[in-house]
Formats: C-alpha cells, structure tokens, sequence
C-alpha cells in the first residue's frame, strides 16, 4: 500500500511545483508596462517616440530612464525625487538640469521630454509635472515659467503619431 502512496504523492509534488513556476513567470510578466518615451529629434520642435518595456514602472523608473538618452540631458543631471500628489508629478532635479549648454531651447526640450513621456503615458496617473531644483521651487527654468504644473504640450494620435498642441 506504502509502494503505491509514494510514487502518486512524487507525481504530486512534480505537478504542484510545475505550476507554481509557470504562475510566478506569469506574474512577473504582469509587471512589464510598455512606456512610450517622447524624445526630441532635432532642434526644431520635432519629436519621436521611443517605446520600451519597463519591468516594475513607476514614474521615478521612467525619468531615470530618460536620463540614460545620449545628447539630451546635461552631463551629471540626477534625478533627486520623484513624488506623485493628486496626479501632479513633483520632479526634483539636481542644479545640473538648469545648465544646458543649448540655451533656453534645449532646456525646452528636456522639460518637455519629462513632462510628455509621464504625462502621455496614461498607466502612470500623471496630469501635470511640477519642477524642482535642488529641493527648491523655482519660478523660472531656462525661459519656462515652472511656478505652475506643466502639462503636455503634444498629443498621441490615434495611429501613435505626435501632434503638437495649439
């Protein structure tokens, strides 16, 4: 009677444990959000779409991100905090985020980056992005007034393509 139990409780033990392996790559899946990275393209306001999948995203995964693009950011720029209260994103940058050699152009740019790459991204709860330095509002950032949320300024379009808001 023992010689039949044991065989049955192996086969089991293999069956419980097989689909406890498949269920945890199952779950881990569950933890990939595809996010679309608005990216500048040149020096005029023309933009492109950079889309990853980001394991585990939040919207500090999603900056950190942003910050690895070459020729966009200035060199040494950090990302210090990254705190969401009542879908504003309030983004705290280190002082190197304010020194782009490109002018008010290019700091332009990289605000926007930031504030269309969390904003369009509709699974991150983010309508508008709020700036800091250092820990410390500041008014101004290049010529951008940053007293105030920043919200988009471009659309997706249905069939994915950027339109730049009026």
């Amino acid at each position: 009677m023992l010689k039949r139990i044991i065989p049955i409780l192996l086969v089991l033990c293999f069956v419980i444990s097989g689909c406890t392996n498949s269920n945890s790559t199952a779950s881990q899946n569950q933890n990939i959000t595809n996010i679309k990275f608005i990216i500048p393209k040149g020096p005029l306001d023309e933009w492109s779409i950079d889309e990853k999948p980001i394991k585990d995203c939040t919207p500090s995964i999603v900056v950190n991100e942003l910050l690895k693009y070459p020729h966009i950011y200035p060199e040494g720029t950090k990302l210090l905090s990254l705190e969401v209260k009542e879908k504003i994103a309030y983004v705290n940058m280190s002082h190197e985020f304010n020194s782009y050699s490109l002018g008010s152009t290019g700091i332009e740019h990289i605000i926007f980056t930031i504030t269309d790459t969390l904003c369009l991204n509709k699974s991150l709860g983010i309508d508008g992005v709020k700036f800091l330095l250092d820990g410390e509002e500041v008014p101004i950032i290049g010529d951008t007034e940053t007293d105030k949320a920043i919200i988009p300024d471009i659309t997706l379009t249905d069939d994915g393509k950027i339109k730049l808001l009026e």
